[in-house]
């Protein structure tokens, strides 16, 4: 249940940035022929038109579109003007004597006149014929000798009557070109009611409008959702009175049975709340693990200090030991030694940039040798190896955890705790969230700015953490995690915090729709700045091409960010 509240919270974000679109291309008066919700994916229902707008929703939620008017190909009417009013573009070519009788009784097809144009350099189609047959008029006034009679206009406009002989049909360059539209009109819905298209000077047209408005109408969208968020902050602000403070209190609560750590046996006891580790404060739940996972006993990385210290005891214990090692070689082994504590930066413990383990990454058969080794005093080699593999292997141990607890409004610390091989500290957690109050309206206002303000630069300082390579793109997830997660925060921690989510979801969604890149609505901005300080329009077919090229690319990254989600949901990191 809670994953679908998210599902509808994603979809009225997704609505509220089309609706700028819609909203912002009504003010400048461009018609809306579609309004979309979902992306045209599987099954589609059209749910009513209003105006000029056909609304349909798509079962493909998490997508949105709004189509406006195309313009009508004007290519022929150009060309008739160019013509000009006087010349006739004839029907058939036939004169007197020169068809034979079979002939007199025959309609032309537009197949056929096609042709007959095309030969005469006119180079068009033309699908009107309008012949007069016999069997259409009334019996008294058909021929006594059985022979064709057709009434036609001719080029003075009287009506003359021709009787054995085929005649003349001359169309005029309006009457056919009011043909053209009737049909196409008609072509135009029988292909797609909604599809539709207009003159090429039409004011209702995208492509007439202003750079200006042309960058507030794609604009909109944007701003419509950082709007949104705005809003959502400061009614959840309002409504709660309270708004997170983006930290978290984290006692203990106990100890597991099935621990191996070293924390029970410390000192430490139930009731004692974290202050720091490792001399860095802690503020949440992500901070405290993430030093528990990466201090632990075996991580498969040697520090280079640890390997020389190693390796030179080795050879003061064993002064006639050779560097290749042969097999039945026993010798005496150093005491364990501790790597050095973890050092990360704040970067690091905010989850706003990787973390890169220090040291050498040990090889398969270094691994195999350091699980042998591990507490042996001494040693005797089934296989051959060497002196630098031994040091790798016997320096790849833990990294000692220094916590310091507050008991009793008084700090106390607790050094050279170990952690053992799952990253586990062992100890049973209690966790408060902590608020800050929002009753007074001044205190609604400045705390909800504070709150998207901080929210806001942490997006873009991550966005650009992963521009820069510094946080894998392994490491992104998409629509599937955020509805996990979502769903999850909104179970354990009410709709306050989900209301939160989607605010920051609005102004992440408002960010990467922003970005430069073709297919996004900032692409369009970039190609209308490069039209308004150029004065050139950038070539309509080559815009096209780069908006289908990255397009395809933006439906693989969303591919590749949807595996990610499904491995971390299947493989429970989420």
């Amino acid at each position: 249940m809670n994953q679908l509240i998210m599902i509808l919270l994603i979809s009225l974000l997704i609505l509220v940035h089309e609706i700028g679109h819609f909203v912002a291309a009504k003010i400048f008066k461009v018609r809306v022929t579609r309004f979309g919700i979902g992306m045209p994916v599987g099954p589609s229902w059209k749910l009513f038109k209003w105006g000029d707008t056909v609304f349909y929703i798509h079962a493909f939620l998490f997508g949105g579109y709004v189509s406006f008017a195309e313009p009508e190909p004007s290519e022929l009417s150009e060309s008739l003007a160019s013509e000009g009013e006087g010349k006739s573009v004839r029907s058939a070519k036939a004169a007197s004597g020169e068809l034979g009788a079979e002939h007199a009784d025959r309609t032309i097809e537009p197949s056929e006149l096609s042709e007959s144009l095309a030969s005469e350099g006119e180079g068009r189609s033309v699908l009107n014929n309008k012949t007069v047959h016999p069997e259409s008029q009334g019996a008294d006034d058909s021929p006594a000798n059985g022979s064709r009679a057709e009434v036609c206009e001719g080029r003075g406009g009287e009506a003359r009557s021709f009787s054995e002989q085929p005649e003349i049909r001359t169309i005029e360059p309006s009457e056919l070109s009011e043909s053209l539209a009737s049909e196409g009109e008609g072509r135009n819905k029988d292909k797609n009611d909604d599809n539709e298209t207009l003159p090429i000077d039409s004011p209702e047209l995208y492509e007439n409008k202003t750079i200006i408005q042309k960058l507030i109408i794609v604009s909109a969208g944007v701003i419509m959702n950082i709007v949104f968020a705005v809003i959502l902050v400061i009614f959840a602000a309002a409504y709660y009175q309270k708004l997170p403070a983006s930290i978290q209190n984290i006692y203990v609560d106990g100890f597991s049975n099935k621990t191996t750590s070293t924390i029970e046996k410390s000192g430490i006891i139930k009731g004692d709340k974290f202050s720091k580790i490792n001399d860095k404060k802690i503020n949440s739940l992500y901070q405290l693990t993430f030093f528990a996972k990466n201090s632990k006993l075996f991580d498969n990385y040697a520090q280079e200090d640890l390997i020389e210290k190693n390796l030179k005891e080795l050879k003061k214990l064993n002064p006639n030991i050779q560097n290749e090692i042969k097999a039945g070689t026993s010798i005496i082994l150093p005491s364990q030694k501790s790597e050095k504590p973890l050092e990360v930066n704040e970067n690091v413990l905010k989850g706003l940039e990787k973390y890169k383990k220090e040291g050498i990454e040990l090889t398969k058969n270094q691994i195999d040798l350091r699980n042998e080794l591990y507490n042996k005093k001494t040693y005797t080699f089934k296989n051959e190896t060497n002196l630098n593999d031994i040091a790798t292997a016997l320096s790849d141990t833990y990294k000692p955890v220094n916590i310091t607890i507050i008991r009793n409004g008084k700090e106390i610390n607790f050094n050279n705790i170990i952690v053992n091989q799952e990253g586990m500290l062992g100890v049973m957690l209690k966790i408060e969230d902590v608020y800050t109050e929002t009753k007074t309206p001044k205190q609604i206002i400045e705390k909800s700015i504070n709150y998207l303000y901080t929210t806001t630069a942490t997006m873009l300082y991550s966005l650009w953490q992963l521009i820069t390579g510094k946080v894998s793109a392994s490491d992104m997830h998409g629509v599937i995690a955020v509805v996990k997660v979502g769903g999850d925060i909104i179970a354990s921690k009410g709709m306050l915090n989900g209301i939160l989510l989607t605010a920051m979801i609005s102004i992440n969604l408002a960010i990467m729709n922003f970005l430069p890149i073709p297919a996004l609505d900032g692409g369009h901005v970039m190609f209308l700045l490069i039209e308004k300080f150029t004065g050139k329009k950038p070539d309509r077919e080559f815009s096209e091409k780069i908006n289908n090229f990255f397009f395809i690319l933006l439906i693989i990254l969303m591919i590749s960010i949807c595996y990610n989600d499904i491995f971390a949901l299947i493989t429970k990191k989420l």
